[in-house]
């Protein structure tokens, strides 16, 4: 693998320790790639990290100051989860961090597993392509000054950057086929991109308990995740039969889950609500049972948060809701 790849991770605000560890030594057995963890909390920053891994101390002040310098206009950046927006411009922004990749990208570190993330990313991808998937949870980008300022393109629906990064609220500009996404001025643009990769990853439905993926348009199977030094694999029951898929990463979307694996052990499963020890072989009874769907009210709570801050910004409440009628 001769293409180099670098992955920023910023995170403000207090790490979940536990699950933090899963995910930092899901980014060692990734040796091929160069990850950096901005964040101002210095507690995680003294974890154990492999060599791959570069912990970098920048408190949130100076994370606005960094993102505002960068632009001649105003910037409305409240709230770490405003940073969504600001993904496509990663390359930009943090360009001091990126000097010696050929190719940058951002993926979720606090609800992502990885597994062989280089098996679904060859270079014969990245040599044709200068834009990797469509999603906010990972995507990489062609380190080069043109791609760099790509997501300053305005795309033909007029919505700039300039009235995006304004907006207190996140806009989506980071993925998916918005008019006004980065993803649509690649395409309107010609530009070489591959918006998605088979199994690279399985993205779970956050309103569901029983794991089911977007992938599979929440299919209902009996399904856990099982991550064995360094492969990750989605491990499901049909016809009374293991199927054992092999994938790229989990992206969990802000599932609440607790770790139950003892420290430095390479072999675990992921169950619907934890992480747990890979203590013996999994039978089609096992998982059977650990996908029962059970009262899953996480998510209504978060909807309800998500509205009730909304209602507190009367302009942001009214977008949301000229937003859902054009959907509809």
């Amino acid at each position: 693998m001769k293409t180099s790849i670098a992955i920023l991770c910023p995170y403000f605000g207090t790490i979940n320790k536990s699950i933090h560890a899963l995910w930092l030594q899901s980014c060692a057995a990734n040796p091929g790639i160069t990850f950096f963890l901005l964040t101002d909390d210095e507690e995680a920053l003294e974890m154990p990290m492999s060599g791959n891994v570069n912990g970098v101390f920048m408190s949130w002040n100076e994370c606005v100051a960094l993102v505002k310098s960068k632009f001649a206009f105003d910037v409305t950046i409240n709230d770490p989860y405003k940073l969504c927006d600001f993904k496509p411009a990663y390359g930009y922004i943090f360009s001091d961090y990126l000097k010696k990749c050929d190719f940058w990208g951002h993926v979720d570190s606090s609800d992502t597993i990885l597994g062989d993330l280089r098996r679904f990313v060859p270079d014969k991808i990245l040599d044709t392509n200068d834009k990797i998937h469509s999603f906010g949870h990972f995507t990489l980008y062609r380190n080069t000054p043109e791609a760099n300022h790509r997501f300053q393109i305005p795309p033909s629906c007029g919505t700039t950057i300039q009235e995006l990064f304004s907006r207190a609220e996140v806009t989506g500009f980071d993925e998916m086929n918005h008019p006004w996404s980065i993803n649509t001025i690649y395409k309107e643009n010609g530009f070489s991109l591959v918006e998605r990769i088979p199994d690279l990853v399985a993205d779970l439905f956050p309103s569901k308990y029983a794991f089911q993926i977007v992938e599979d348009n929440g299919e209902k199977k009996p399904r856990v995740f099982e991550w064995d030094q360094g492969k990750l694999f989605d491990v499901t029951v049909r016809n009374g039969k293991l199927h054992k898929r092999e994938i790229g990463y989990v992206h969990f979307q802000k599932r609440k889950m607790i770790n139950e694996v003892p420290v430095g052990a390479d072999h675990f499963y992921m169950i619907p609500n934890r992480f747990i020890p890979a203590d013996q072989p999994l039978t089609c009874e096992m998982i059977e049972e650990w996908s029962k769907d059970k009262l899953y009210l996480d998510p209504l709570k978060g909807r309800a948060k998500r509205i009730l801050n909304y209602a507190k910004q009367p302009d942001v409440f009214l977008r949301k809701i000229q937003e859902k009628f054009s959907k509809s």
